[in-house]
């Protein structure tokens, strides 16, 4: 996704598309993307800690499912 919103940067600023001025360069992220991407930083797979590793992947699967089933359940 983020090479996505480079190109489209890249291209709204070199062809002068974009009023900077507006910030019209950017590509909008949606708000999916930006707590997934949070919540990936707070798991940090860097972590020597692989006990405390797989606790912070268990809490992240499971605040994706219930995301998933809370969107689940509205749409129907």
């Amino acid at each position: 996704m983020d090479w996505i919103r480079a190109f489209y940067y890249i291209f709204m600023v070199q062809t002068g598309l974009a009023d900077t001025y507006r910030n019209e360069q950017y590509f909008p992220k949606s708000d999916f993307f930006y707590n997934f991407e949070r919540n990936l930083i707070g798991v940090n797979f860097a972590n020597p800690d692989k006990e405390k590793l797989s606790r912070n992947l268990l809490v992240h699967l499971n605040f994706t499912l219930m995301e998933i089933i809370d969107y689940m359940e509205g749409s129907s």
